[in-house]
């Protein structure tokens, strides 16, 4: 076989300019974009924030879910979908963020009627959907936020597109709020197939719940005398995180039709799948990690459409974030040591490795708490987002848990950014996708000399006991392995979540 089956060197190259969400000094003190040579302060005030830490599900069903990653480019195409398990309404923020630094890169809305099914596509450097769930018209609120007329997504003359100005990231799917549900179930289907109905009432929700004037911030003379293009850094914007409830809202005489409450903890579950077409098929499927208590202590989520949002917003209090609660929803994600397994004739031509680490908390840590908190900064300034590394490597081969000499398997320190001259390196960044693939691990073992070792030769098979920044002792991260083997010539892929512990 003379193509390797699946390149994933090169897929993780192209994991790698749209506007950030909510930024913050090491006070808490809220700035649109504090990577901006001259910061934009921010102002949300009020907000009900969240006290109890973020849990992860344990079957996969959650408040919010986050998909670990996608690629939109070099003819490959991400598939997300997002399941509503209840049979009550909800309404649901899709997040695009971007493999380097967690910038926002786009977002929308999702009404989600009882047990609706939402899918969007990301190939070519853009977000598409059919689904009609998704507003057509109204993704951004300069394109409608004085009104509500809307309409949704269809096959024929309605495909929604969205920009996203970069090939490779992450996802997340925040559940905002749901319909209360009642004991006469007739009435819990309100919404059923009338997605119109559920977005005016949302917008409803948004003036008379929410309490602010998010329908002027919005508009282009406003975002442009703010000198912040892609943000709302404004002075009067009431924080999204609302008390649990808006119940029964009249607003210009409309009545909304249901009364709206936090989110269920097991409201949603979806995956993600990554496929490549022509004559190399690959498919890549995996279920997102759910956390099953974003919009605990009786909280609602309500943004707007192009309201940037952030997995830390629901620790706005009065105008600051916490740093400190901010650090304790990252314990959620704490990591370790995380187990890599390799086969025999793993070699160039047979198969294939990757290990990604997806850090969604690590834009807010930095920021919050110093480039040190997690992650070792050489240069604090130039490092913003500081890097990790992977450490005290124990290979163990299958031969009765023997272990194997780690100068024989060629392992070597890794820094994130692998190659340490990112393509951001103007701006400072360092990757929060980062990966560690089976070329690294040959290309140290060249280096080292360390040729037609067993491991090389694929004559071996085992797992390595990988530590991750002992120094700092584990860093909050979602880990995955993606491994390819060739059977009857084909290239079988797998996606997975890998073993980690806290030991």
């Amino acid at each position: 076989m003379t193509k390797k089956l699946l390149s994933i060197a090169a897929l993780t190259a192209l994991l790698s300019t749209g506007a950030s969400a909510f930024d913050m000094d090491k006070t808490g003190k809220i700035f649109a974009d504090i990577t901006k040579k001259n910061p934009v302060a921010a102002k949300y005030s009020n907000g009900v924030k969240a006290d109890t830490n973020l849990t992860l599900s344990t079957d996969r069903r959650g408040d919010t879910l986050i998909y670990p990653a996608y690629r939109s480019g070099d003819g490959w195409s991400t598939e997300i979908s997002v399941r509503n398990t209840r049979e009550v309404a909800i309404i649901a923020k899709a997040v695009v963020y971007a493999k380097d630094n967690s910038r926002e890169l786009g977002d929308f809305n999702l009404y989600l009627s009882p047990h609706d099914v939402a899918k969007f596509t990301l190939k070519d450097g853009k977000v598409t959907s059919t689904d009609g769930s998704i507003a057509f018209e109204v993704r951004d609120p300069i394109h409608g936020a004085a009104k509500d007329a809307v309409h949704f997504a269809n096959e024929t003359d309605r495909i929604f597109t969205l920009p996203i100005a970069a090939d490779a990231g992450y996802v997340i799917i925040y559940a905002m709020a749901q319909q209360e549900q009642t004991a006469d179930k007739s009435k819990n289907n309100v919404y059923h197939n009338n997605h119109t109905k559920l977005f005016k009432d949302y917008r409803k929700m948004l003036d008379e719940c929410r309490q602010t004037t998010w329908r002027d911030i919005f508009t282009v003379e406003r975002r442009l005398s703010s000198k912040v293009l892609n943000g709302t850094a404004v002075s009067d914007l009431t924080a999204p995180n609302l008390a649990d409830t808006c119940e029964n809202a009249i607003v210009d005489n409309h009545k909304i039709s249901a009364n709206f409450v936090s989110p269920t903890q097991t409201a949603l579950f979806g995956e993600v799948s990554m496929s490549h077409g022509g004559e190399d098929k690959r498919s890549l499927l995996l279920p997102a990690t759910a956390l099953q208590n974003y919009t605990d202590d009786g909280i609602m989520m309500l943004w707007a459409e192009g309201e940037y949002a952030s997995i830390q917003d629901r620790r706005i209090d009065n105008d600051k974030y916490i740093p400190s609660k901010i650090k304790d929803d990252a314990q959620t994600f704490m990591v370790n040591n995380a187990y890599f397994s390799f086969d025999k004739n793993a070699d160039k031509c047979k198969n294939d490795y990757a290990f990604l680490l997806t850090q969604p908390m690590k834009r807010a840590l930095v920021m919050g708490l110093g480039d040190d908190a997690y992650w070792k900064a050489t240069n604090p300034r130039k490092d913003v987002w500081g890097f990790f590394t992977i450490n005290d490597k124990k290979p163990w081969t299958e031969d009765e848990g023997s272990p194997v000499a780690q100068e024989n398997l060629g392992f070597v320190s890794l820094n994130s950014p692998l190659d340490g001259v990112p393509p951001e390196k103007e701006s400072g960044f360092r990757q929060e996708l980062a990966t560690f693939t089976y070329a690294e691990m040959l290309e140290g073992a060249d280096s080292i000399g360390t040729t037609n070792y067993g491991f090389e030769t694929g004559a071996i098979a085992g797992y390595v006991d990988m530590r991750l920044n002992a120094a700092k002792n584990g860093i909050p991260a979602i880990v995955t392995q993606m491994t390819s083997n060739e059977v009857e010539g084909e290239a079988q892929i797998n996606w997975i979540y890998s073993a980690t512990s806290n030991d």
